[in-house]
């Protein structure tokens, strides 16, 4: 009998602190459907005795088509009967469209056991920004009709002497200069990397206050032309006087695949915009930039680095 009590006084200490919960925590995924690079919130529950310790996966990482943006631990919550209860929340999001499972996370007890704990799957539904309400591209016009002949004998005559007038102008203006400096060597010009050129120039572009004038025709078109010379400077496509199924054939094999889908969905609302007659919306301006900030952080080569050595695992 006094053995049975030992022993009883050695475990009951151990197990008062092991975890109180299922292998399959309580899990809750918000919203069910998302637009592509959407935040989908994912909560699970822990409820464990004081003294347990736990490994919770943290940002940067992926799990299928799910990229895990940011990470919450929560604070314990004393329960009355003595345990703690956490919630910790996960913040993802997939670039592509379709019906998705999003796969069960783990979290790790460390003390005073070893075992392994996993959020409930969930299904979610991803979706393009676009409504396919848009227009189709109307045809050309033909070409018009002058009422009148034009003088070609003068114009020529005018335009030339505004050329000459123009180089005289050029020349007077480089002599000066030359004169004001001396001599002395020009500064040495500091060359942006294709991220913090693309950066700047959006940055620019929101400060430029054609939100706030509703212009977002115009706003569109920059940010497109911002979004394509960053794709030629960084993966050396070509996109001047090139048409969007020209840029997306010559890209197909020298983009990564995230950033290829996200340049596409790009270029065609910039279409829709430019040629369709298509007016978008504040909040579809506020997606386009978001796709622009999300494309650029993809691509940068780091990144690039760490997605193939995950994909190479």
């Amino acid at each position: 009998m006094r053995r049975v009590l030992a022993l009883l006084l050695i475990f009951i200490p151990h197990f008062s602190h092991t975890l109180i919960a299922s292998d399959e925590l309580p899990t809750d995924i918000q919203p069910k459907s998302v637009h592509v690079g959407d935040p989908i919130h994912l909560t699970v529950t822990l409820q464990y005795s004081q003294g347990a310790t736990f490994e919770i996966p943290s940002t940067s990482w992926k799990i299928g088509d799910l990229e895990v943006l940011a990470v919450n631990q929560g604070i314990p919550e004393k329960q009355p009967d003595g345990t703690l209860k956490r919630s910790i929340s996960f913040d993802l999001a997939v670039y592509k469209t379709g019906k998705f499972t999003v796969p069960p996370i783990e979290i790790k007890q460390l003390t005073p056991i070893s075992r392994i704990f996993r959020s409930a799957p969930g299904e979610i539904d991803i979706s393009t920004v676009l409504t396919g309400q848009e227009k189709g591209i109307e045809d050309i016009k033909g070409p018009m009709a002058i009422p009148f002949e034009v003088p070609w004998l003068w114009l020529a005559v005018v335009l030339g002497l505004v050329a000459v007038l123009v180089l005289l102008w050029w020349f007077w203006k480089r002599r000066r200069s030359r004169e004001e400096e001396g001599g002395r060597p020009s500064p040495v010009q500091i060359l942006l990397s294709p991220e913090e050129e693309a950066m700047e120039a959006l940055k620019r572009l929101e400060a430029a206050g054609l939100l706030r004038r509703n212009e977002f025709k115009e706003f569109c078109v920059r940010l497109t032309e911002i979004l394509k010379h960053y794709v030629f400077r960084r993966h050396g496509v070509p996109v001047e006087e090139r048409t969007t199924m020209e840029i997306m054939i010559d890209s197909a094999k020298s983009l990564p695949v995230n950033v290829y889908k996200i340049l596409r969905d790009f270029l065609d609302r910039g279409d829709l915009v430019k040629f369709a007659k298509y007016q978008p919306t504040s909040e579809e301006i506020r997606e386009m930039m978001k796709w622009a900030f999300r494309m650029i952080e993809i691509s940068r080569p780091q990144a690039e680095a760490a997605v193939e050595a995950s994909a190479a695992h």
